[in-house]
């Protein structure tokens, strides 16, 4: 929080499981205090119980949520989308993203 304060992100990737960290609380946070910001959640135990974290990782202001592990390229388009970033040119890789 103390970081978007100092240096607004256009977007915040935070995990929904996180040491000493609620993720869901954060994002929670995330989204009151700036409502325009993308929140781009993710984890590896989405269906951990009997609770579906990613419908309340959205239900808590998430734009999308990627379980892990996810492949590169997922990341990259679920970046993309969010940011409403062109896509690199075919064959660019990952490396068109970042140039």
């Amino acid at each position: 929080l103390r970081l978007q304060q100092e240096h607004a992100a256009d977007l915040i990737v935070t995990d929904i499981y996180m040491p000493g960290e609620d993720g869901l609380q954060a994002i929670r946070r995330f989204r009151k205090g700036w409502p325009s910001v993308k929140i781009l959640a993710m984890s590896g135990g989405l269906r951990a119980g009997p609770a579906d974290l990613r419908e309340h990782a959205l239900m808590f202001g998430a734009s999308a949520v990627l379980a892990k592990p996810f492949e590169l390229a997922d990341l990259l388009a679920t970046v993309q989308r969010l940011l409403g970033a062109p896509a690199p040119p075919p064959g660019a890789g990952p490396r068109g993203f970042f140039s």
